[in-house]
């Protein structure tokens, strides 16, 4: 099970996920890779192995999210991009 943080856990979780995503370009903001945070752990709260399929990861900010959110969780998650950037 993997609880909403609350008080001082919500915001060292905060503080780790805009760490994580710092150095990582794309247009995922940090209020939505919160809100992203948040959906995963309360899809997670009561349910057992997981996996996550994300199609269309660009650079990695929203995996990145989901991956923290599954710590501690049996769970994974699968991100596919499929965009081919720069000439073929």
């Amino acid at each position: 099970m993997v609880p909403i943080p609350y008080g001082a856990q919500m915001l060292e979780v905060r503080r780790t996920l805009e760490s994580s995503l710092r150095d990582v370009q794309g247009y995922f903001s940090e209020d939505e890779a919160w809100a992203l945070y948040k959906a995963v752990g309360a899809v997670l709260h009561d349910a057992g192995p997981t996996r996550v399929v994300e199609i269309g990861s660009y650079k990695g900010r929203s995996t990145i999210v989901i991956g923290l959110a599954l710590l501690g969780h049996d769970g994974d998650v699968v991100s596919v991009d499929l965009i081919r950037m720069g000439p073929a």
